[in-house]
């Protein structure tokens, strides 16, 4: 039996057809918010795609800088996330085990962010990534709608085994506990799609 074989057969298992998520991990450590709870998206990419991350002007550049241009999939995958609440925060992280986390405090959006971490993910094309891995995360939380704290896939147990591969499968659970197999999966296998489709998915789920 292969990993995916083995991942899918336990996590059906055990949670049947739709798995919602036990909470994350408190983070704290990292970002010195106590209670605050965590997504992580550990070294583990493999195809990425692009992520620029806006850079201050230098004070008398400023008078004449303009704001960054994004390609309409990027613009629209920033827009998605901006219109949930959650801010993106690009910039070095104390763990320099993980590309990024999207963080949130318990019942309440008001402090949830993105943290994409260049110490980590140091290029574009894994910034970005990154940036759609954690959206996915954003649009799984946004899902269940009963369990605010919970994440819950966005898609069904054929849809994800079809799409997944043995090596996301092989990674996700070594990496997580089983709980978190099926949302992981999800992630890892979304983060591979364009920026517009990651969009689309967060405007679904939350909108």
């Amino acid at each position: 039996m292969n990993f995916k074989t083995l991942l899918f057969t336990a996590a059906v298992a055990s949670t049947g057809f739709i798995a919602p998520a036990a909470e994350a991990a408190s983070c704290s450590h990292l970002s010195g918010v106590a209670l605050e709870q965590c997504q992580f998206a550990p070294r583990s990419f493999a195809n990425p795609g692009t992520y620029a991350a806006p850079t201050a002007p230098a004070p008398r550049a400023q008078a004449v800088q303009t704001a960054p241009r994004y390609l309409p999939g990027e613009q629209a995958l920033l827009n998605a996330i901006a219109n949930v609440g959650v801010p993106v925060n690009v910039g070095q992280c104390e763990d320099d085990g993980s590309y990024g986390y999207f963080a949130y405090r318990t019942n309440t959006w008001n402090t949830a962010r993105i943290q994409i971490c260049t110490n980590v993910a140091t290029d574009k094309d894994t910034q970005w990534e990154t940036l759609r891995h954690e959206a996915v995360h954003v649009a799984q939380k946004c899902e269940n709608r009963d369990h605010g704290n919970s994440f819950e896939t966005l898609t069904t147990w054929s849809f994800l085994k079809g799409q997944a591969t043995d090596s996301d499968a092989n990674f996700v659970m070594s990496a997580y506990p089983e709980a978190k197999w099926l949302i992981e999966i999800e992630a890892f296998t979304f983060q591979k799609k364009s920026n517009q489709t990651i969009a689309n998915l967060v405007n679904k789920a939350c909108n």
